[in-house]
């Protein structure tokens, strides 16, 4: 009996010590992504600056004049979905696989570019998970079990992003939605709760990187009428105004209350809050999340001046009929998972918009 026992304790041992060293090797994984993050920061700065630099041909990636009177929400962006996103350990899917669902797991199954890849092959809008973890910000997808990624810091992920700017002057305008998560806490002690101090430390960091190349609701806004009111009445900017600018949108949720709360008059804030389509009335409503592309109400919401941003393929499948659905909506942000942004697809499992062309104007 004696025996026995002894051999059950050593192998509960055994397995709790096995399970901690996963938790490590899990762990390692940001780490390492963020060692890497600062090393692609570097030679960056470098690239840059060497005389050989060329700016990147920003014609090539669309078909359509840029006239006097075309607004910024009359194109269409091809945007990458959860851009930040590396494959990851098998070891973590896993996991989900055991948690979750095995299609769970295997949806995780993929990774995107660097961010200035992505940028350099046409892409104008990007998904941002926004964690905050030992009070940095951080990019991850799901805490521990999936958490590589590409650009993990985000303050370093948005100067990436201005180094592009700076140097590529005549950039039709980038749009970065800003999904702020808190969910899946528990994988990862790590992790700070976001409340609306930390949105506007969030806010400022945007300011304080991109300042003038920024557009925000008070570009938008007119005299005394509200953010709706003002796209409702006068439209969106001319899109040849905003060339070389960045606009941040607050993805709809649990955050954009406490957000607008900062001040609600939105005159003194850096990012666009968005509603889904069910809340419209919303003074601040101007960008719109409808994640169905064949939704009726996404054409309507166009004609309005609304922006909106849709899926046209998810959990790593697509049809041509959902982004037939998508492009015909007339929804701005079309974000898919088959982009050129991705970095595991062959040039033949690749989506364009048109041809080869990441964006078009809309019909």
């Amino acid at each position: 009996m004696k025996k026995i026992l002894k051999i059950l304790v050593y192998t509960t041992l055994l397995i709790l010590l096995s399970f901690f060293l996963i938790l490590i090797r899990l762990q390692v994984v940001l780490t390492y992504d963020i060692n890497l993050q600062k090393k692609h920061m570097d030679n960056l700065e470098e690239l840059y600056e060497d005389e050989a630099f060329e700016a990147v041909d920003e014609n090539s990636f669309y078909d359509f004049l840029i006239t006097e009177d075309l607004k910024m929400n009359e194109i269409q962006y091809l945007a990458s979905h959860n851009s930040y996103k590396k494959r990851g350990l098998a070891l973590g899917h896993f996991f989900v696989g055991l948690g979750s669902s095995k299609e769970e797991a295997q949806a995780m199954n993929y990774e995107n570019k660097l961010l200035t890849d992505q940028l350099k092959q046409g892409i104008r809008s990007f998904e941002f998970d926004v964690r905050k973890r030992n009070d940095t910000f951080m990019l991850t997808h799901v805490p521990l079990v999936d958490n590589s990624s590409v650009a993990p810091n985000l303050k370093l992920a948005l100067e990436e992003v201005k180094l592009f700017s700076d140097y590529n002057p005549n950039h039709l305008p980038i749009i970065i939605l800003l999904e702020v998560k808190d969910d899946w806490m528990m994988l990862d002690p790590s992790l700070d709760h976001i409340g609306s101090t930390d949105l506007f430390e969030l806010d400022q960091m945007i300011d304080d990187i991109f300042s003038n190349k920024l557009i925000v609701p008070s570009t938008v806004m007119h005299d005394s009428l509200t953010l709706r009111d003002s796209i409702q009445t006068h439209g969106w900017p001319n899109l040849q105004d905003v060339l070389g600018k960045v606009m941040f949108v607050l993805h709809a949720g649990s955050f954009v209350e406490p957000y607008v709360s900062l001040d609600p008059t939105l005159s003194s804030l850096h990012i666009f809050p968005s509603v889904y389509s069910d809340q419209v009335d919303e003074s601040y409503a101007a960008f719109v999340i409808e994640n169905n592309p064949f939704s009726d109400i996404i054409p309507t919401l166009v004609s309005n001046h609304f922006m909106i941003r849709t899926r046209i393929d998810t959990e790593l499948s697509f049809d041509d009929a959902t982004r037939l659905a998508g492009i015909q909506s007339g929804a701005q942000i079309l974000t898919s998972d088959f982009s050129i942004a991705r970095k595991d697809l062959s040039q033949q499992q690749i989506f364009y918009l048109d041809s080869s062309y990441t964006l078009r104007k809309r019909d």
